[in-house]
């Protein structure tokens, strides 16, 4: 709803002629829907479903399309008559929350940029009502009608926190040393010797970590306090030091891993537990997802029994 170029297929196609467009293709109750509107809707993407033009093709997405125009009718009678369908001042003020999020200053200037790409602004100024009227009918008409029992939000919750179980992030500080590109064969174990070493000093108490970051720090990575490392989640580094951050305890030094041109030794500081809010803050959210995975059965259940209680009758079978 955000973007100008929203809308969907502006101008009717040339798959149909004009004489064809102007004739009826389905009564909801007693609105008649044009086959003119199939095309404002969809005369793109027939053209796309069937660049042969096969009839058979084009009447086969016609009427899928003519689907989706009558439930349209069917959500506007419905919140018609219940007294909640989207008002003039409604369109508007979402119209210039459009602009603003575009960067216009008002809504000329909006119906301006959307003229200017091609497109009819009466029938985007629908298209944004027809937005509307859509979450108002999942709000108003859809949700009430899915339940949403507490075993399904506690089932929902479990697989939620089990998704996202396990380490969370973690601080550390890094000793780097780059590997010497023009050393040939031997700057790799080189390199990995001389961290051993290093790292043996550190792990005897003859060298403190501190001296360490002094003596041997490249700086490639970390200055001498570490500050420049944010704290990582799993698998948020190269593999090889993404383990040995993940499998070290905090306070600890990780024995040499290679990565990205360097041999590191790392030292973690402190891990965080993986981000599980608690049930009672997330219910509502759970609610929210339980409806949405159940939703589009609930709506096609509605639109059935909508399509029975209007009498809808489809003239495009015929023509």
């Amino acid at each position: 709803m955000r973007s100008i170029l929203m809308a969907v297929s502006l101008v009717a196609s040339s798959v149909a002629s004009a004489d064809t467009l102007d004739r009826l293709a389905a009564v909801v109750g007693d609105e008649p829907i044009a086959l003119s509107e199939v095309y404002e809707l969809g005369g793109d993407f027939i053209e796309e479903s069937c660049p042969a033009m096969r009839p058979s093709c084009v009447r086969e997405v016609e009427l899928d399309i003519l689907d989706s125009l009558i439930l349209r009718v069917l959500i506007r009678q419905e919140l018609a008559s219940l007294g909640q369908d989207v008002t003039a001042e409604e369109l508007r003020r979402t119209l210039d929350d459009v602009a603003r999020d575009n960067g216009m200053p008002d809504q000329a200037a909006l119906r301006a940029a959307v003229e200017e790409s091609g497109e009819r602004w009466d029938v985007y100024r629908d298209e944004i009502r027809e937005q509307l009227r859509q979450g108002r009918f999942q709000n108003w008409i859809i949700a009430p009608r899915i339940p949403v029992t507490e075993d399904e939000r506690l089932d929902a919750y479990r697989r939620m926190t089990r998704d996202i179980s396990g380490p969370g992030k973690v601080k550390f500080e890094a000793l780097t040393q780059p590997i010497d590109p023009e050393g040939g064969p031997e700057a790799l174990p080189d390199a990995v010797m001389a961290a051993r070493a290093v790292w043996e000093q550190l792990q005897s108490g003859e060298l403190t970590w501190e001296q360490a970051l002094v003596d041997y720090h490249s700086g490639a990575v970390t200055g001498p306090t570490g500050d420049r490392i944010p704290a990582v989640a799993p698998g948020g580094m190269v593999g090889a030091l993404d383990t040995a951050v993940f499998s070290t305890d905090v306070g600890e030094i990780a024995e040499p891993v290679v990565a990205s041109g360097h041999v590191f030794i790392v030292r973690v500081q402190e891990k965080f537990d993986a981000d599980v809010r608690p049930y009672e803050e997330v219910r509502d959210a759970l609610d929210q997802q339980i409806k949405a995975l159940k939703g589009e059965l609930e709506i096609e259940q509605w639109y059935q029994q909508s399509r029975r209680e209007a009498a809808v009758r489809i003239v495009l079978e015929t023509l």
